[in-house]
């Protein structure tokens, strides 16, 4: 090579270290774009130099070189302009780029840059939310990898920082460093293709797409292993809600064998107690109770799905095949263009997970015997976040780990064919609920505390359920129950109606008129409800006092009024209450005769 030739690539060497250089500036915060304008001016100085060698020489080695790095700086000036927000801009310079690398697609010095500018103009017209043109330039990216792979001959592909090196020793044999950077585009290819396919409402595709954006890093050794471990178990909570409990199972046993060996090898053996430690400490602590919260969803799901599958098994299927729950053997969706194949890889071969597999199953459970595991997992990996989330420091987070405490205890009822011990159950919802719901601040926590309230209605009411039902069994002869007996009857009657009535209290005013309640669509269900609940609830009361009895069904009377005058004043809130409104229409007509027969009685 001609020493003029040389003297230009050191140049060039030189003013793109420092282009280089001025991107890992921080800019100051008054002018945060400062030193990513000053690397794009460098950058467009160094291509209208390339471009002047370009025109006046004849050496072909020697013009590949200087075309590769012109595609190169045509995508930094692109990737400046996208991080800038100067869109259009960006869209052009990209585009540079892949004119000049459209004929050398699968050439070293070009493949690489290619697949940055494929990947970025993906990134933008994502933003730009032209998500089909984005899967286009991505798919295309995805494309070249593959091609490249199935090479015969595999290809010593350049990183774009060796492109801009004078000593052409170092360029013959760059790949070890190379390579990485073209497993490191290709997985943000995978990445960003996972985003687009959300967008494009393919959930499927995306969750194969981020599962092997996750297989990549860890078989790279590529990643932060605390933001692996809550992105894995995270992907598992979209394969459980399809009822894909083994992939679910096995994203979250591959999360928590990476927590696992992290906290062996950097947590377990800190002494001091260094800012950074701390940190590093607070963090590990912190994303475990999330990895814990993710297995509870799944033992809670689990539970919750078997249990509606029980509940809608015709009696003539007994001896059926149970449902699978391996999503691929599921797969039949026309919105998807996934494959069965593509749902069968999703592995971790690398891991070696079978132990934490195994600790709770991934079949639909049948009976008490087969539910207890399932409920004693759930019920540990809930008080294991408890453990970070407390009451005192993260109050939301504890409230709704606690309801999932109550729903993992009402799943199990169903599950529990003695009615003493679903009543035990129901009993340690209600003290756990209650205990919460006491200890917040109702103004802050209000939406909280009316889940919580609404909850302990029906809790209280389905204990009543259960108690009536046992007394209707025992009760053959047609004795009057104990007295003690009729007064539990009663204080659980009144519990379910004072929770219903706290509920109702915080979404309006006692006393507001019909016309003057206009409540959000998600409210009226649980507002209507409470009030179905209530009016059935006033008439169970048990009293001897007439004038308590017509107290008593005035309250119950109101209550069904409430629903018949509310969906007269608001007909679409009909279809909330569809099986309920005309039992409340016929009470309206009903209770009004009752209450005058005691008030003859009473005067009689």
């Amino acid at each position: 090579m001609a020493n003029s030739q040389v003297n230009c690539l050191m140049d060039i060497q030189e003013k793109y270290s420092m282009a280089e250089e001025l991107t890992s500036l921080k800019a100051p915060e008054t002018e945060p774009y400062k030193t990513k304008y000053a690397a794009s001016a460098m950058l467009s100085i160094l291509r209208t130099e390339i471009t002047q060698l370009i025109d006046g020489s004849r050496d072909e080695e020697f013009l590949e070189r200087l075309s590769a790095m012109l595609a190169a700086i045509w995508l930094n000036i692109g990737i400046i302009s996208y991080e800038t927000e100067d869109l259009s801009a960006s869209s052009e310079e990209l585009k540079k780029s892949l004119e000049i690398t459209k004929d050398k697609a699968m050439h070293p010095r070009f493949v690489i840059t290619r697949i940055n500018a494929l990947n970025h103009l993906g990134l933008l017209y994502s933003m730009l939310e032209q998500p089909q043109k984005s899967k286009e330039y991505l798919e295309e990216a995805e494309d070249l990898y593959k091609n490249l792979s199935e090479l015969k001959d595999p290809i010593e592909a350049f990183g774009i920082s060796d492109l801009f090196k004078a000593d052409t020793s170092d360029l013959k044999s760059p790949r070890t460093k190379a390579e990485s950077d073209l497993e490191k585009s290709h997985t943000l290819t995978l990445y960003y293709l996972a985003q687009i396919y959300g967008t494009l409402e393919d959930h499927l595709k995306s969750s194969v797409y981020c599962h092997n954006t996750l297989k990549r890093q860890l078989e790279s050794k590529d990643y932060d292993p605390i933001e692996w471990a809550l992105n894995a178990a995270t992907l598992s909570q979209f394969f459980m809600e399809r009822n894909g409990f083994k992939q679910a199972r096995h994203h979250l046993a591959a999360a928590s064998y990476v927590l696992e060996k992290y906290f062996e090898e950097h947590i377990k053996n800190i002494e001091g107690s260094s800012e950074e430690d701390e940190a590093k400490k607070e963090r590990y602590r912190h994303r475990s109770a999330d990895v814990a919260r993710c297995w509870s969803k799944y033992g809670l799901l689990l539970l919750e799905s078997s249990k509606e599958r029980l509940m809608s098994k015709p009696d003539d299927t007994e001896d059926q095949e149970s449902p699978t729950t391996d999503l691929a053997k599921q797969l039949a969706q026309a919105d998807t263009t996934t494959s069965k194949d593509d749902i069968s890889g999703l592995l971790f071969s690398t891991l070696e997970i079978p132990t934490y597999e195994n600790q709770i199953t991934d079949k639909f459970v049948l009976d008490y015997e087969d539910a207890l595991p399932v409920f004693q997992c759930t019920k540990h990996w809930l008080e294991d976040a408890k453990t970070y989330y407390t009451l005192n420091e993260h109050a939301s987070d504890f409230v709704r780990i606690t309801q999932d405490c109550s729903a993992l205890f009402q799943v199990l009822t169903f599950f529990e064919s003695d009615e003493k011990r679903q009543c035990q159950m129901h009993k340690r919802r209600v003290d756990m609920l209650e205990n919460v719901v006491s200890s917040l601040n109702h103004q802050c926590y209000l939406q909280l505390c009316r889940q919580i309230w609404y909850e302990l209605g029906e809790t209280y009411f389905e204990m009543l359920h259960i108690k009536l039902g046992k007394i209707r069994e025992e009760n053959t002869d047609g004795m009057m129950p104990d007295p003690r007996v009729l007064n539990k009857l009663n204080t659980l009657t009144q519990k379910s109606i004072d929770n219903f009535g706290h509920f109702l209290s915080s979404m309006y005013k006692d006393g507001s008129s019909i016309k003057e309640i206009k409540l959000e669509p998600e409210c009226v269900r649980p507002v209507l409800s409470s009030h179905f609940f209530r009016g059935r609830l006033f008439s169970r009361l048990i009293t001897c006092d007439t004038e308590q009895k017509i107290e008593n069904n005035r309250k119950s009377l109101a209550s069904f009024k409430f629903i018949v005058d509310y969906c007269t004043a608001h007909p679409e809130a009909e279809k909330q209450v569809s099986l309920e409104l005309p039992v409340c229409k016929e009470m309206v007509e009903l209770l009004p005769h009752k209450i005058r027969q005691l008030s003859t009685s009473q005067i009689n």
